[in-house]
């Protein structure tokens, strides 16, 4: 089963144009600045009755690996379109408002993250109580915007339609010193020859490819 996608923006003109989407630039420049560039482009897709599609309490802060060439880590933002409705029904994001002001935390390992339940013993381990959990409910075409320390998960599609959910992720360009041109003063930068992000392989693997998880 496919679960997500990383960089279709590669190989998907509509994707493509919506992470240099001026409208985005004008909900991050307040937050970002001008200069930007994107660590994260990927598409998440729960199909029809997938239970086993959820995605365990986390951070995205954890998955800053080398984090040498990431600084600043207050200056990074993930933002999510929703392509179908996003309900809890069919596996939207919960979110743990607030719990950002916490910092990075030392959650349980339990594996991958794809791989765990939305368990409240992983919430409990780091202190937070589990009522305090809300679901981030959207429409077709709403963007919500995360801070890398915001702890969420995502619950599995019990549902007979789709969840998917289009995610990109940014930083002010000085803070950074990997990922894709995203605005440089305000202009939109089209994807060129990928540039070193996370993926360490890049340049040894650099064909599309899948990734069994499991």
């Amino acid at each position: 089963m496919l679960r997500l996608v990383q960089w279709p923006s590669y190989v998907d003109p509509v994707l493509a144009r919506f992470r240099t989407d001026q409208r985005l630039l004008a909900l991050l420049e307040p937050l970002l600045g001008r200069d930007h560039k994107q660590i994260i482009n990927q598409l998440h897709w729960k199909p029809p009755g997938a239970a086993q599609t959820e995605f365990g309490y986390h951070q995205d802060v954890r998955f800053r690996l080398q984090r040498a060439a990431y600084h600043d880590l207050r200056r990074y933002v993930q933002y999510g379109i929703a392509i179908d409705p996003q309900r809890p029904e069919n596996g939207c994001m919960t979110m743990v408002p607030g719990s950002h002001i916490h910092g990075e935390l030392a959650f349980p390992e339990r594996g991958e993250i794809l791989e765990r339940d939305l368990a409240d013993g992983d919430l409990a381990a780091v202190g937070i109580d589990p009522a305090a959990v809300v679901d981030l409910v959207m429409e077709p075409g709403d963007v919500a915007f995360w801070n890398l320390f915001l702890v969420h998960g995502s619950r599995p599609n019990r549902a007979p339609g789709d969840r998917r959910l289009y995610i990109n992720g940014y930083v002010a360009a000085d803070a950074c010193d990997r990922g894709e041109w995203a605005f440089r003063d305000g202009a939109s930068c089209p994807l060129g020859a990928p540039q070193l992000v996370h993926y360490e392989e890049l340049y040894t693997r650099g064909e599309p490819h899948y990734v069994a998880i499991g």
